[in-house]
């Protein structure tokens, strides 16, 4: 008899560890755990559930685990810049220990990655960039269409946002899904006043960044001539930074993914 294929569907477990909720997608078809693992960071205001880049990781036999961010969503406390470092320290700490249990479980899921990538979106990449050392294991590291700095000064990062109106906006109109902490943690960030560590916070092979070529929120020529030293402030990187502006695409993932294959955007997060 032949064996029934079963047609591609994400499959969702929602997680908790400690304080911190979580939901892992992985192909419905695919018994195995034993795989390459990409953390994704979504941009501010956000969805959770899976996206257009995380569906396509999924296709490609990669596992994503999407944490909610402290003071977002599920997750308990506050949104600050110390909980969105202690979530990313409590990722960890679940993903070696064995703490990726699904929601009204007991048994940990058989996640045991061969290879570790972070994916910071929009702002996810402000979160990516700051507190990435918190990962242990990690590989490699991606921006798509990521804020990393909100300096309009020189030098000049290329993100053409009002950070702290944008940031009040959210907490005002979004005061349930994010739930700020003291504006006054945020401000330096925010501002843009946030001075560049001393030295790097931690080592990967490699970090990409990535960026449409109609993203109407940045100027991609301060973006190519600044941005690669900014990350590589905050990371020491085995082969360098490298930048790719994707033609017809804008700053949505839906039509990065559209315009660029998965093997060239991220080869290195691939199986």
């Amino acid at each position: 008899m032949r064996k029934m294929e079963i047609p591609f569907s994400v499959k969702k477990y929602r997680l908790r560890y400690g304080s911190i909720a979580a939901d892992l997608f992985v192909d419905r078809a695919w018994g195995a755990l034993h795989r390459p693992l990409a953390i994704f960071l979504p941009g501010l205001p956000d969805f959770i559930g899976p996206t257009a880049l995380t569906t396509e990781l999924v296709r490609h036999g990669v596992t994503v685990l999407q944490p909610h961010l402290a003071g977002t969503y599920d997750s308990d406390g506050l949104f600050s810049p110390d909980g969105c470092r202690d979530t990313l320290r409590q990722t960890s700490k679940a993903i070696s220990e064995g703490g990726l249990v699904p929601a009204g479980g007991s048994r940990p899921l058989n996640v045991e990655p061969t290879k570790i990538s972070l994916i910071g979106h929009s702002f996810g990449g402000i979160t990516a960039l700051r507190w990435f050392g918190e990962l242990q294991g990690l590989n490699s590291l991606f921006f798509t269409s990521a804020a990393l700095h909100y300096s309009r000064q020189s030098p000049d990062y290329g993100l053409d946002e009002d950070g702290r109106a944008s940031f009040e906006s959210l907490a005002a109109s979004n005061p349930h899904t994010y739930r700020v902490g003291d504006m006054e943690a945020w401000d330096p960030i925010l501002t843009g006043i946030d001075p560049l560590p001393s030295h790097p916070l931690g080592a990967v092979s490699s970090v990409k960044l990535i960026y449409g070529a109609s993203d109407k929120y940045f100027d991609l020529d301060a973006v190519r001539e600044n941005a690669p030293d900014l990350v590589s402030a905050y990371v020491d990187v085995d082969r360098g930074v490298s930048l790719e502006v994707v033609p017809g695409a804008g700053h949505y993932l839906p039509e990065i993914v559209a315009a660029r294959s998965l093997e060239a955007l991220m080869p290195e997060a691939l199986p």
